[in-house]
């Protein structure tokens, strides 16, 4: 997956609780903006620096999820979906439990 096909999914904004973890240390966030091919996260705490290759984000009503750290503005974090096939059927069951509908951008 390219960093821009992640940008073409449509993000719904959410503010629910996740935990971002590195395999040796964990940071609570929150999750503001959710799509099919990742996420955007509010994490005052994390290190400058986090770990290359697969970190572990826990949703809230979600479950935990594998991803990769893509980018950083402040206390933002956006990552994507280390295995997309894995997480969209997990992706529509939650956001149709939520009554949100999500397609791709054109």
């Amino acid at each position: 997956m390219e960093l821009g096909d992640f940008m073409d999914d449509q993000r719904v904004p959410l503010g629910i609780q996740a935990r971002l973890d590195t395999g040796s240390d964990g940071y609570d966030a929150i999750v503001t903006d959710l799509s099919y091919g990742g996420a955007c996260l509010e994490a005052p705490d994390t290190p400058e620096f986090l770990p290359r290759g697969v970190l572990f984000l826990t949703i809230e009503d979600l479950g935990t999820l594998d991803v990769l750290f893509r980018w950083r503005k402040d206390n933002r974090l956006g990552v994507s979906f280390a295995r997309e096939h894995d997480a969209r059927p997990r992706l529509e069951a939650f956001f149709a439990s939520r009554g949100i509908r999500v397609g791709a951008r054109n």
